[in-house]
């Protein structure tokens, strides 16, 4: 609804959005076999035990075989059958396809405060894997994030004679996931009449932790950026003779807001067990109200504590988005759904006032697609006494899978 300039602010303990690319992105290359995805039951119950899906595909063919080896093996040592028996004919059984679609959303939760502390900002978490083995956005995501990873290598090493990240099997498909604790503010001030400049985004990450497919060594790598500028952070990261899965940077230990705490966590646990999850704490207030526009945008701001954004996608799109915010104390979900209704009124009023305005073709169908995927999208109040005490605000809404690759393909230079 709106859009920010991004001044993104990264102190020392707030430089995870390149460290995390540098650092954060050290991995052991990952050889050419693929994963193969366990089939899980719902999210949320964390005593869900997996049942492999693909061992249970392998033992149905590898019956299957010993079954037509079988009847080959008969043919061939009795190849003439009598005339005078009849042949008993079995109806077809009807075929199963096998659906290869997997479940949306049907990965196990992760705990990231259980894991990095307490946070009272916000939490975000990527499955890597997943994402890197979709068909489509795999080798889109791949284009975008190696370049930048070679950035981020450079960068940690500065002008030394390290070797490549490649020679110490630091590589982007070696990572399994990442979570991190994220600093988050958002803000907009009174500037120059029509200024772009009024509004101000702070995104930075304070703690984080990556999960590897294979081990690194922490000597190596830390010798190789040992006269590096980010020496003094890498301190905290690197472990004296360490071969380990993870590669974690903790928060200080600050409890924070522990009724802001749950609203993050609350959101979490709603919308967890995608490709990507984020939870923040939304401000109190945008601040300098100038339009309609921001009048909503601080309406829903004064009704909702947290918001929650969770992504996953089927092989063939489309993506769906699964959107929860979380009342302030106070407020009830009938006051926060009536302020999002009408937020997504004027969105809706936006889009149509701009469709035929001399836009070019990409642009017009990008439109009409947003507007019908605003007019499908679900809102609902929810309480669960299985999540916790507070109620909350959800919203679902498909997105397709090329609209969704627009960004992938503008960063990527490859356009339309």
């Amino acid at each position: 609804m709106m859009m920010f300039d991004a001044a993104v602010g990264l102190g020392t303990h707030r430089m995870w959005g390149r460290v995390l690319v540098g650092a954060f992105t050290l991995a052991v290359g990952l050889s050419n076999s693929t994963v193969q995805a366990d089939e899980l039951l719902p999210v949320g119950d964390e005593s869900a035990v997996a049942s492999p899906q693909g061992q249970s595909a392998s033992v149905s063919a590898h019956q299957a075989s010993q079954t037509s080896e079988a009847k080959h093996s008969k043919r061939n040592e009795d190849p003439v059958i009598g005339r005078t028996v009849q042949a008993v004919r079995v109806a077809a059984l009807p075929r199963q396809e096998k659906n290869e679609d997997r479940l949306l959303f049907n990965a196990p939760i992760f705990q990231p405060i259980e894991r990095l502390g307490a946070n009272d900002s916000g939490l975000i978490a990527i499955r890597i894997n997943q994402l890197l083995g979709h068909p489509v956005l795999g080798n889109r995501v791949s284009n975008v994030v190696e370049p930048m990873l070679d950035s981020g290598w450079k960068m940690l090493v500065g002008g030394g004679t390290a070797p490549p990240r490649a020679a110490l099997g630091i590589t982007l498909e070696n990572i399994d996931h990442l979570i991190g604790s994220m600093s988050f503010s958002l803000s907009k001030k009174k500037g120059e009449p029509g200024s772009d400049k009024n509004s101000s985004f702070s995104l930075g990450m304070t703690a984080g932790l990556i999960s590897l497919n294979n081990p690194v060594n922490h000597d190596a790598i830390r010798n190789a950026i040992n006269e590096g500028p980010f020496t003094a952070v890498l301190d905290h990261v690197f472990v004296d003779g360490a071969v380990t899965n993870e590669l974690m940077l903790k928060s200080s230990a600050n409890e924070g807001d522990s009724n802001m705490q749950a609203c993050i966590q609350r959101g979490w646990q709603v919308v967890d067990g995608g490709m990507m999850t984020a939870s923040i704490a939304l401000p109190k207030t945008l601040g300098y109200v100038e339009n309609e526009r921001d009048q909503h945008i601080d309406d829903i701001f004064s009704c909702a504590a947290s918001m929650a954004v969770g992504v996953d996608v089927q092989d063939a799109g489309p993506a769906e988005f699964r959107v929860v915010f979380v009342p302030v104390e106070g407020k009830t979900c009938a006051e926060l759904k009536q302020a999002l209704t009408a937020g997504m009124d004027l969105l809706k009023s936006e889009i149509a006032s701009s469709s035929g305005n001399g836009q070019n073709v990409p642009n017009e169908a990008v439109l009409v697609t947003l507007q019908q995927t605003l007019d499908a999208l679900q809102m609902k109040s929810m309480a669960s006494e299985e999540l916790g005490s507070r109620d909350y605000v959800e919203l679902t809404f498909r997105v397709p899978l090329d609209v969704l690759m627009l960004p992938l393909q503008l960063n990527s230079g490859q356009g339309g």
